[in-house]
């Protein structure tokens, strides 16, 4: 497996996390679980690879990805109460998967020859549209576009940079996904 692919294994799991804790809170059954843990997965890298004519998209070409995530969504419903758990742990999911997702959008935009602009934009993408489905799935305005709210896109651009920026050092591929993904967790939260 290649850096690339464990670090999209990585975001699509943390990504999951979020979307089971979002759809336990709003009180979803298990399809409505495992449907929501699939798009906020998968929607901003589905995009991403659709953007770039990556094809399979990446959850096709790695089946065990929905496998996973179905497990994850199953091992949720024997949890009575995930929000009196894990009560603050959604937050952390959230900033997780988005710089998870960040730094795999910017390292296949840069793998596929964009410009670092470009890249970082994809890592936007990535990083921001599984929230986004998140919310609207949940019946809220997505938080994304509401003022006042955290700078989802912001924070995501702010970390792509770093992480084009260590690449731009002379880093490697574990410390520039390292930087961008901790300027994102700590910019967010």
């Amino acid at each position: 497996m290649s850096f690339a692919d464990s670090l999209d294994v990585v975001a699509a799991v943390t990504s999951a996390g979020y979307g089971i804790l979002m759809a336990r809170r709003n009180g979803f059954d298990l399809v409505g679980i495992y449907t929501l843990a699939m798009l906020v997965a998968f929607g901003g890298g589905t995009f991403r690879d659709l953007f770039l004519d990556r094809h399979p998209l990446f959850w096709i070409a790695n089946p065990s990805y929905p496998l996973i995530i179905f497990g994850l969504a199953v091992a949720s419903t024997f949890v009575r109460s995930l929000a009196d758990v894990f009560p603050s742990w959604l937050d952390l999911f959230d900033a997780l998967a988005l710089g998870l997702y960040t730094v795999s959008g910017v390292r296949a935009g840069l793998d596929a020859g964009t410009s670092w602009f470009i890249a970082s934009l994809l890592g936007v993408i990535t990083g921001c549209f599984g929230g986004v489905v998140a919310d609207l799935m949940c019946g809220d305005v997505p938080r994304l576009f509401r003022g006042g709210q955290p700078i989802y896109a912001t924070c995501s651009l702010v970390g792509g940079w770093v992480a084009i920026g260590s690449l731009l050092l002379g880093s490697s591929p574990t410390l520039q996904a390292i930087a961008g993904v901790v300027t994102v967790v700590l910019v967010r939260l």
